[in-house]
Formats: C-alpha cells, sequence, structure tokens
C-alpha cells in the first residue's frame, strides 16, 4: 500500500474517532427531542476536501534555498576592498572582495630574486665539482683524499641549493597565484545572506565571512506544531499553495521532518492551524518544479490526499448516509428550515475516502444533518456553514448523558475526583455550546 493511501486511512479513521468522541458526548441525551436543533451544513461544502471536513491541516512555510554557500577569507591577508553588501543579488563570477596585493607583490619580488641567486648558485657548484674532479685526476696520491673530501662537501652543497631552488619555485608560483586571485568571486547565483568582518558570530563561534543564498534551486522550509508532527514523514506528497492566490500551486516531496531542532513559541505567541500553542519542528519540502516562486516567499503546505482532484457529480462520505433495507437516505432541510428524510439513489464507491456518488435525491445547493438517533421529520434546523450538520446541546442533554450512561457503560469506575472535575470544568465550559469536529481550522465549539 502507497503512502498517500496509508494517510487517507489515517485521516478517515481520524474522522470517525472525533465523530464518535462528539457523538459519546452529545447523542446519550433523552427521549425527547424538546429543544433540540438540528445544525444543518451546505452538501457543497462538506464534499469539498480540505474545507468544510478539515481532513487537510494547513502549515506555514517559506521558500528557502537549496544550497547555502560560505566563502571563507585567508585570516593572513588583509582584505583591501568589499564590493556587495548584504542583500545584493550576484552571478556567477561576480566579484565579491579584493585582498590587499601589495605585501604579496614585495613578497612575489623577494622571492624571484631568491630563486634566481639559488640558480646563479647551483651552476657555480657544478663548475666548482668539474674543477675538484680535474684537480684531482692529476693529483698525486697523498691528496686525492683530500679533493674527494671538497668533492663531497661541494655535492651536498649543490643537492642543498637544489632542494632550496625547488622550494623556492613553489613559494613563488602561490604568491602569483595569490595576486591572480587577490579578487574573489561568486562561484553561483543567488543573493548575499550575511557578511562578518571579524569571522566570529554573536556567540563566539568561527562563521564564514561571507555567506551567499543560491537562488537556482529552491525548497520549501515549512514548521509543525508538536500537536500535529505525527501527520508528517518523509516522502509524503504536499501540495504548495500561494497565500496571495490559491489556485496557483506547486508540489513536492517532504525529505526530512528535523526532530532535533524544535523551537519554542510559548513566548511568541504561535498558534497552529488548530489554535494550540507550544513547540514547533522545520521539516523540508523538495519541489518538482520552483517556477514562479520566490526566495523568502511566505506560502501554505498542504499533505496531497487528493483534494485538488475534482469529480463531477455529488460525492458523499458514508458517514452521511442512513442504510436501510428499503434504501438509502439522507437527512435534508427544506425551504421552511425543516427536516426532511429523503431518499437517495447511490452509485459509484470511492473506497479511498468512503464516498458514494449520488445520482439522484441531493444536490450541492441542499443542506443536510448528521444522522442522529433523535432527529426527526419535522425538527426545526438552522443553517451554520462549518458545523458539520450535528445537532445542538444543552447543559442538561450534556450531564444528564455523562452522568448516566457513562457511568453505566464503564460500570461506574469514574467517580470522586473525575466525577468532581468533569463536571465542574468540563460541563461548565461545554454550557449551551455545539461541538463540531468537522473542520480542524475552524473553531471546534461554537457558543449558541
Amino acid at each position: 500500500m502507497g503512502k498517500k493511501n496509508k494517510v487517507k486511512i489515517m485521516l478517515i479513521t481520524l474522522v470517525v474517532v472525533v465523530i464518535g468522541v462528539a457523538g459519546f458526548f452529545m447523542w446519550k441525551s433523552g427521549p425527547s427531542n424538546n429543544g433540540l436543533i438540528a445544525y444543518v451544513d451546505s452538501v457543497s461544502t462538506i464534499t469539498d476536501l480540505g474545507s468544510g471536513t478539515g481532513l487537510n491541516n494547513r502549515y506555514s512555510g517559506v521558500v528557502e534555498p537549496q544550497e547555502t554557500i560560505e566563502i571563507n577569507r585567508n585570516q593572513e591577508r588583509q582584505v583591501k576592498e568589499l564590493f556587495v553588501k548584504i542583500g545584493d543579488k550576484v552571478e556567477e563570477g561576480t566579484e565579491l572582495f579584493a585582498y590587499d596585493t601589495d605585501e604579496i607583490s614585495l613578497s612575489l619580488s623577494q622571492a624571484e630574486l631568491e630563486l634566481e641567486r639559488l640558480g646563479a648558485s647551483i651552476i657555480s657548484l657544478n663548475e666548482q665539482i668539474k674543477l675538484l674532479n680535474s684537480q684531482k685526476a692529476s693529483a698525486p696520491e697523498d691528496q686525492k683524499l683530500d679533493y674527494t673530501s671538497q668533492i663531497l662537501n661541494t655535492e651536498n652543497d649543490l643537492k642543498r641549493a637544489e632542494y632550496d631552488k625547488k622550494s623556492k619555485e613553489v613559494e613563488v608560483a602561490q604568491l602569483k597565484a595569490s595576486l591572480e586571485n587577490s579578487v574573489v568571486k561568486s562561484t553561483v547565483s543567488g543573493v548575499v545572506k550575511s557578511i562578518s568582518e571579524n569571522g566570529y558570530d554573536m556567540y563566539g563561534q568561527n562563521e564564514a565571512y561571507i555567506t551567499l543564498l543560491s537562488t537556482k534551486d529552491y525548497r520549501i522550509k515549512g514548521k509543525v506544531s508538536e500537536q500535529n508532527i505525527w501527520q508528517l514523514q518523509a516522502e509524503q506528497p504536499v501540495i504548495i499553495r500561494s497565500r496571495v492566490d490559491e489556485t496557483q500551486t506547486w508540489s513536492g516531496m517532504i525529505t526530512h521532518v528535523d526532530l532535533e531542532n524544535t523551537k519554542s513559541n510559548n513566548n511568541n505567541n504561535y498558534y497552529d492551524s488548530n489554535g494550540e500553542s507550544g513547540s514547533t519542528y522545520p521539516f523540508y519540502i523538495e519541489l518538482d518544479s520552483a517556477s514562479g516562486l520566490i526566495l523568502g516567499q511566505h506560502v501554505y503546505i498542504e499533505l496531497d490526499n487528493g483534494q485538488d482532484e475534482v469529480k463531477e457529480g455529488v460525492w458523499l462520505y458514508d458517514y452521511y448516509l442512513v442504510h436501510e433495507e428499503d434504501g438509502d437516505y439522507v437527512w435534508v432541510a427544506t425551504e421552511n428550515d425543516k427536516l426532511e428524510k429523503r431518499k437517495v439513489t447511490l452509485g459509484e464507491l470511492d473506497e479511498e475516502w468512503m464516498r458514494y456518488e449520488i445520482l439522484d435525491g441531493l444536490t450541492v445547493d441542499d443542506y443536510i444533518a448528521f444522522p442522529d438517533d433523535r432527529l426527526s421529520e419535522g425538527m426545526s434546523c438552522e443553517r451554520m456553514l462549518g458545523s458539520g450538520g450535528y445537532l445542538s446541546m444543552e447543559e442538561s442533554d450534556f450531564k444528564e448523558g455523562f452522568e448516566g450512561d457513562f457511568k453505566e457503560e464503564f460500570n461506574e469506575e469514574v467517580e470522586g475526583e473525575f466525577d468532581e472535575g468533569i463536571e465542574s470544568e468540563v460541563i461548565e465550559e461545554t454550557e449551551s455550546t455545539t461541538i463540531s469536529p468537522s473542520s480542524t481550522t475552524s473553531q471546534s465549539a461554537s457558543k449558541q
């Protein structure tokens, strides 16, 4: 099974769990429907994946370079002139800075003079060896040993001079190279990110003299909260959306979720898409194409769950349908905002998302309610976009359902402090509220 299908199954499971939790807290009421109002949501909203359903979280991201180039300077040399400043755009071959060449020029002149002297010395030593060998040949036997010693000493001097000459030749070559490379140029097209005059950052750590951000290849750096990090993993396909025009999109894949470099946002008033504060973690996306993106541009990131795949017709999630022996039904709001149990004709089943094609009986302009045993035909309903079509709830419904059915189903294992905490805190906070888990990007509880 592919990663994309695994994500879809996980998200569908999450929706079922949320609905189950919401059902536990809202549907355990008395037999009477008095005072209950059925919220109905637009079919167009419910069937719009990533909008009314809330199956797709959005994460914030920023366009950054795929590559960062650090240019260090020779600490033994002085910078004569700096040609760029932070924020400048550079191309490959753009001059960045130049070293002072006065000292190198002087050293080169001295080294070349020394090289000439060593060359002359080598010639002289070779001539001395020839002369000593000639004199040794005609000298008496008792003097030949003395000549031999002189020849060996001269040959040693010759070898030393030849070694010094080779070393000096290397030095001259290096000085010439330094002189020729006194102007440092950019090796990439990019933007100057930083310039460190002293070579150290604010913490005393070594820092490159100039840091360039390559503009050749872009990637997206996103951030995810600790509550949502479990949803992300490497190799997941994603959709990048422009914050200005959401129809403008790019595709890519998560390459890495960085669990090591967490950032606390408690002091920065950061809230994720669910309104929760906490630490964030960076993750990175490799783009299929970066055409049209600008370095530093802020974007939205969504997991690619097929939300941009447009299907013709009405495709409704199975959990909004009532399956009975004589057919399939949907709770629909009439023109007078009264509930109607309407029969629908089902077509193909999308098994990946458990959605049925509605062939007849429902249009995208209709408003529907989430199935509930307490619903009845003629019940009053209220149209509310993003509500998911759930029933309203009164405090009495919540307390009766919680204190009665909860304890009965769980064999009265929760008593004492747990009861007091729930009754005093949860019930107080949820008085006259409507719980709507249908959208993770909107409020999950709205005051009536």
